[in-house]
Protein backbone atom coordinates (compact mmCIF):
# COMPACT_ATOMS: atom_id res chain seq x y z
CA UNK A 1 0.00 0.00 0.00
CA UNK A 2 2.94 2.72 0.78
CA UNK A 3 4.75 1.89 -2.54
CA UNK A 4 1.44 3.12 -4.32
CA UNK A 5 1.99 6.81 -2.73
CA UNK A 6 5.64 6.59 -3.71
CA UNK A 7 3.52 5.93 -6.91
CA UNK A 8 1.45 8.71 -6.77
CA UNK A 9 3.84 11.05 -5.52
CA UNK A 10 6.39 10.36 -8.47
CA UNK A 11 3.36 10.60 -11.23
CA UNK A 12 1.79 13.54 -9.88
CA UNK A 13 4.81 15.99 -10.64
CA UNK A 14 2.78 19.19 -11.57
CA UNK A 15 0.35 18.42 -8.42
CA UNK A 16 1.72 20.58 -5.43
CA UNK A 17 -0.73 19.56 -2.73
CA UNK A 18 -1.35 15.88 -2.23
CA UNK A 19 -3.99 14.95 0.01
CA UNK A 20 -3.22 10.93 1.64
CA UNK A 21 -6.17 9.29 2.54
CA UNK A 22 -7.01 8.68 6.27
CA UNK A 23 -7.40 4.95 5.04
CA UNK A 24 -3.66 4.42 4.87
CA UNK A 25 -3.61 2.55 8.15
CA UNK A 26 -7.01 0.83 8.27
CA UNK A 27 -7.84 0.15 12.63
CA UNK A 28 -5.38 2.24 13.23
CA UNK A 29 -6.80 2.73 16.75
CA UNK A 30 -6.36 -0.97 17.58
CA UNK A 31 -2.53 -1.27 17.37
CA UNK A 32 0.70 0.67 17.50
CA UNK A 33 1.84 1.53 14.47
CA UNK A 34 5.49 0.53 15.53
CA UNK A 35 4.40 -3.09 16.63
CA UNK A 36 3.64 -3.80 13.00
CA UNK A 37 5.79 -7.04 11.93
CA UNK A 38 6.70 -4.46 8.68
CA UNK A 39 7.19 -1.39 10.39
CA UNK A 40 10.61 -0.92 9.22
CA UNK A 41 9.58 -1.24 5.57
CA UNK A 42 6.58 0.63 6.26
CA UNK A 43 8.98 3.65 7.83
CA UNK A 44 11.39 3.53 4.86
CA UNK A 45 8.18 3.63 2.20
CA UNK A 46 7.33 6.76 3.85
CA UNK A 47 10.76 8.13 4.66
CA UNK A 48 11.16 7.80 0.71
CA UNK A 49 7.66 9.35 -0.15
CA UNK A 50 8.26 12.14 2.26
CA UNK A 51 11.79 12.74 0.25
CA UNK A 52 9.95 12.56 -3.14
CA UNK A 53 7.60 15.31 -1.99
CA UNK A 54 10.43 17.43 -0.97
CA UNK A 55 12.07 17.18 -4.10
CA UNK A 56 8.82 17.92 -6.36
CA UNK A 57 7.42 20.90 -3.97
CA UNK A 58 4.52 19.08 -3.18
CA UNK A 59 2.69 20.05 0.17
CA UNK A 60 1.07 16.39 1.67
CA UNK A 61 -2.48 16.58 3.24
CA UNK A 62 -4.62 14.33 5.49
CA UNK A 63 -8.53 15.05 5.79
CA UNK A 64 -9.46 12.79 8.71
CA UNK A 65 -12.59 10.78 8.36
CA UNK A 66 -16.13 11.94 9.44
CA UNK A 67 -15.95 9.82 12.90
CA UNK A 68 -12.89 11.51 14.35
CA UNK A 69 -15.12 13.36 16.78
CA UNK A 70 -12.87 16.00 19.20
CA UNK A 71 -16.03 17.71 20.53
CA UNK A 72 -18.46 14.73 21.02
CA UNK A 73 -19.91 13.87 24.62
CA UNK A 74 -18.82 10.38 23.92
CA UNK A 75 -15.44 10.17 26.37
CA UNK A 76 -14.54 7.07 24.16
CA UNK A 77 -15.18 8.48 20.83
CA UNK A 78 -13.19 11.41 21.74
CA UNK A 79 -10.28 9.22 22.90
CA UNK A 80 -10.27 7.01 19.64
CA UNK A 81 -10.33 10.02 17.75
CA UNK A 82 -7.27 11.51 19.33
CA UNK A 83 -5.70 8.56 18.88
CA UNK A 84 -6.17 8.34 14.82
CA UNK A 85 -5.06 11.89 14.73
CA UNK A 86 -2.30 10.73 16.66
CA UNK A 87 -1.33 8.13 13.97
CA UNK A 88 -1.58 10.69 10.95
CA UNK A 89 0.71 12.61 13.24
CA UNK A 90 3.20 9.80 13.57
CA UNK A 91 2.78 9.39 9.45
CA UNK A 92 3.61 13.05 8.67
CA UNK A 93 6.52 12.69 10.98
CA UNK A 94 7.72 9.13 8.87
CA UNK A 95 7.33 11.14 6.01
CA UNK A 96 9.17 14.32 6.96
CA UNK A 97 10.89 14.10 10.32
CA UNK A 98 9.35 17.40 10.88
CA UNK A 99 5.43 18.06 9.05
CA UNK A 100 4.62 21.44 10.87
CA UNK A 101 5.90 23.40 7.73
CA UNK A 102 5.16 21.30 4.95
CA UNK A 103 1.84 19.16 5.61
CA UNK A 104 -1.65 19.96 7.12
CA UNK A 105 -4.19 17.84 9.00
CA UNK A 106 -7.32 19.27 8.23
CA UNK A 107 -10.45 19.33 10.71
CA UNK A 108 -13.83 20.26 10.32
CA UNK A 109 -16.84 20.59 12.91
CA UNK A 110 -20.38 19.67 11.90
CA UNK A 111 -22.45 20.16 14.52
CA UNK A 112 -25.85 21.86 14.43
CA UNK A 113 -25.36 25.70 15.09
CA UNK A 114 -27.47 24.66 18.58
CA UNK A 115 -24.75 22.35 19.36
CA UNK A 116 -21.88 24.34 18.16
CA UNK A 117 -21.23 26.22 21.57
CA UNK A 118 -21.18 23.19 23.43
CA UNK A 119 -19.23 21.26 21.34
CA UNK A 120 -16.95 24.24 20.90
CA UNK A 121 -16.87 24.15 25.04
CA UNK A 122 -15.60 20.62 25.60
CA UNK A 123 -13.52 20.81 22.58
CA UNK A 124 -11.63 23.56 24.15
CA UNK A 125 -11.86 22.54 27.48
Amino acid sequence: MFDSVVGLLRHSLVCHYYRLSSNILPWCTEYDLEQLPDYTAIADELAFAGKLARAYDQRLTFHPPHFIKLGAEDGPLVDRSIKELEVHSQVLTALHGSWATCCAVKLMSTAAFIQYARQLQRLCM
